[in-house]
């Protein structure tokens, strides 16, 4: 039985699910550091304090790394196929 990775063609059909899942994760963490930003700037506190949101953002910004990592391989083995 192949692994995940080993399966070319399983990889090259998740091409556009991990660069969707890489985006919205990515711009989940721009939302978490603009909501410290804001945060900090009204001196307030919005359910956690501005240091648990930019640690929030760093967090989430690298759970889109693999997913990112995976849109790559699967774009290149989809140009190589070709």
């Amino acid at each position: 039985m192949p692994r995940r990775y080993e399966d070319r063609k399983k990889i090259v059909e998740g091409l556009g699910s991990m660069g969707s899942m890489g985006h919205i994760l990515w711009f989940l963490s721009v939302i978490f550091a603009l909501i410290g930003f804001i945060i900090e700037v009204i001196d307030a506190t919005f359910l956690l304090t501005t240091m648990s949101w930019f640690l929030l953002a760093i967090v989430i910004i690298l759970l889109s790394i693999p997913f990112y990592i995976g849109w790559a391989v699967a774009w290149y083995l989809k140009l190589e196929e070709k």
